[in-house]
């Protein structure tokens, strides 16, 4: 009986030894404030990854609010309480920058959703984004530019590293086609007139303007653009393609002309994704409903061979080579950086967005 006991007692510490473990996974994301609609976007790829894949990923989520010192309250209570294994998220630079030291001191693997800029690409080797860098964005306005003869922009922009940073990179690209910066203005979150700043920028004559910020941001701004007759082309970047946009817009949104990072072929994961979210959800998904999706997807494989132990998990993303998922194929270079640089020009044509090139 003792023997029969035994075994049976040994077979059931083997199957618990083979069991999988738990893996925690942090999510951080803006589910208050003006970067809400970003946190919706992400919850929804993750969800439909997480369903598609058997929730292999125990989620433990927490607001940041695209602010950088909630950004910190929300990844210390993932690392110091909730003891994650890996953290998705932020999307905002604010709470990224903020919240970077202290991932890199706990070891413990970050995929951060948002555009990637130098600060970010540069954050540390447990820091990992599936999302291009910012420049080729930059690199895409600079050539519309010098293709539509245009010599000089101004550039209203959110006072924080997402919009000096982007100003920066713009900056950079424009000066090797030969073109200037006539004016920055820098407006900050809680603004939400932008007459002085338009003006000031207009006072310099420049043949266009770049427009930095957020969705609500970029609503003011045109329409106040539009109140004070300007009439010089207006150009911004992916966040323009928000449902609000068109909303908050109308037919003032075929007036400007933004970057979008994708790759435009119809590829079968990228195709079958947009089609199950717009069964799921009723709406077109968008970039960061793509990325975080992906960003699931590309962790949930790793923790197939290395459950919760986080420098495995921490070197397969940094392996990641020509996966393909909903925004295209993906390769992390030395940084832990996506490396793609295909950038789509659009603009808005009866009530939809549309590519031009």
């Amino acid at each position: 009986m003792k023997k029969t006991l035994s075994i049976i007692m040994l077979a059931v510490l083997i199957a618990c030894s083979n069991a999988p473990q738990e893996v925690k996974v942090g999510v951080t994301l803006p589910q208050t404030g003006i970067s809400a609609a970003l946190g919706k976007q992400m919850l929804q790829g993750l969800e439909l990854a997480a369903n598609e894949t058997g929730n292999p990923l125990t989620l433990v989520i927490e607001d940041d609010a695209c602010d950088a010192k909630a950004g910190v309250t929300a990844t210390q209570k993932l690392l110091e309480v909730d003891n994650v294994d890996a953290i998705i998220g932020p999307i905002c630079t604010v709470a990224i920058l903020s919240s970077a030291e202290m991932v890199e001191e706990a070891k413990v693997p970050r995929i951060t959703t948002g555009m990637v800029l130098q600060k970010t690409a540069n954050a540390g080797p447990y820091h990992f984004s599936f999302l291009v860098e910012m420049k080729h964005q930059m690199r895409a306005i600079a050539s519309y530019a010098k293709a539509h003869s245009i010599k000089s922009l101004g550039a209203i922009a959110i006072n924080d590293d997402l919009g000096k940073e982007s100003i920066a990179e713009l900056k950079s690209a424009l000066q090797e086609e030969g073109i200037s910066v006539s004016a920055e203005e820098y407006f900050e979150k809680p603004e939400t007139d932008f007459k002085t700043h338009i003006e000031k920028v207009q006072s310099k004559s420049p043949n266009a303007i770049y427009l930095m910020g957020y969705a609500p941001n970029l609503v003011g701004i045109i329409k106040q653009s539009h109140e004070l007759g300007i009439t010089v082309p207006l150009l911004t970047w992916n966040l323009f393609q928000d449902p609000s946009i068109i909303k908050g817009l109308g037919v003032l949104a075929e007036n400007v002309t933004y970057t979008f990072p994708e790759d435009p072929r119809n590829l079968p994961i990228k195709s079958a994704f947009k089609e199950h979210f717009r069964q799921v959800y009723g709406v077109e998904p968008g970039l960061y409903a793509a990325n975080a999706y992906d960003s699931y997807m590309i962790l949930a494989r790793a923790v197939q061979k290395c459950q919760n132990d986080k420098e495995c998990l921490k070197n397969e993303l940094g392996n990641v080579r020509n996966f393909e998922g909903a925004n295209g194929f993906i390769t992390v270079d030395e940084r832990g950086v996506g490396q793609r640089s295909e950038v789509s020009l659009k603009t808005v044509a009866d009530g939809k967005f549309v590519t031009i090139s």
